[in-house]
Parts: C-alpha cells; sequence; structure tokens
C-alpha cells in the first residue's frame, strides 16, 4: 500500500460504519500498516450539528496523523451528501479517497436500531439511541432514508456478520 490512501465507511445509522471501520483499522494495524481510525461524529460534537467544524477536525487530525507517518486512513460517519464529502475529501489533500457505502435492508436496519436501542453492540459515545422507547426507535428506522447507491463501493450488510463485512470492504479497498 504505497499510496496514501484513506477508506470513509458511510451508510444509515446502526449499518455498522463504526465496528466495521473499527475492525479495518484493526486489522491493518496489526498486519504494520502505518494506519489511524477516526469516526467523524467524534470529531464533531456540538450543537447545532456542523459540518465545517467536523471538517476542519479531521483536517488538523490529518495533518497531525500524516506528519507521524501514518499512511491509511479509516473513517466512520454520515455523509448526507455530495456537499458533505466534498468538504470531508477538501480536508484530506493529497490523499486518495474511496468512499463505501455499508446498505442494509429496512427489516435489518430495525433490528440493529432495536438492539442498539437495548443497549446492545459496542458503546459508541454520543449514541442517542440507546435507552429510548422502542416505538420511537422504529419510526426512527422507518425514517431512515433508501437512496440510490452512494460511493465508489456498496457493501450489502444484511447476511454478513461484522468480521465478512470488513474482510469484504478491506479487500476491495486494497485491491488494485
Amino acid at each position: 500500500m504505497a499510496a496514501v490512501t484513506a477508506l470513509l465507511l458511510c451508510g444509515p445509522r446502526a449499518v455498522g460504519k463504526s465496528v466495521v471501520g473499527w475492525q479495518i483499522y484493526a486489522h491493518l494495524a496489526r498486519t504494520g500498516v502505518a494506519v489511524a481510525y477516526l469516526d467523524l461524529a467524534q470529531l464533531g460534537f456540538c450543537h447545532p450539528d456542523s459540518t465545517w467544524l467536523t471538517a476542519r477536525n479531521l483536517a488538523s487530525a490529518w495533518t497531525t496523523f500524516r506528519a507521524n507517518g501514518i499512511r491509511s486512513l479509516v473513517l466512520s460517519g454520515d455523509i448526507s451528501g455530495p456537499a458533505v464529502l466534498d468538504s470531508y475529501a477538501g480536508a484530506l489533500p493529497g490523499i486518495r479517497l474511496t468512499v463505501c457505502e455499508l446498505r442494509a435492508g429496512r427489516e435489518r436496519l430495525t433490528e440493529r436500531i432495536l438492539a442498539r436501542g437495548q443497549g446492545h453492540g459496542p458503546p459508541i459515545p454520543g449514541d442517542d439511541l440507546r435507552g429510548r422507547d422502542p416505538d420511537e426507535l422504529r419510526r426512527i428506522a422507518a425514517e431512515s432514508p433508501v437512496r440510490r447507491p452512494f460511493g465508489d463501493l456498496q457493501v450489502d450488510t444484511d447476511d454478513l456478520s461484522i468480521t465478512e463485512v470488513a474482510v469484504a470492504v478491506r479487500a476491495a479497498w486494497l485491491s488494485p
């Protein structure tokens, strides 16, 4: 992996962006790759939400990582449209960015949102699904946008484990 490269995992809430991103990062780190991981939501906790602040923090973090020899970056986060993607890509000059959309069917996404609401899965700071009423969680799942495929890669997560999704994404991202 000679080029400086980044993977941005996006998709609907509870699709598995953070856990898949972390698994990809951990695998690469174990194999000796100079890699960093960032959850974009963690870079911009503020109210009201601010894409420009997240992008600015991303640029700052990348500058520091790059100065310390990092050659690969794994990112996870919500991309609500082309302008948001452009702001994040602009924060990463000189890096080849691959965008991978994780996808799930409505039924599977509802199951995952309900599970998160009940406290299952890894603890994610700022997770506003935890502890919510199941009816409210079902409404959130029903309102989750279904859109045309987005990004360079799309991976359907419905019938795959987290590890299987991470392996599929990593292979697609790093294949020549």
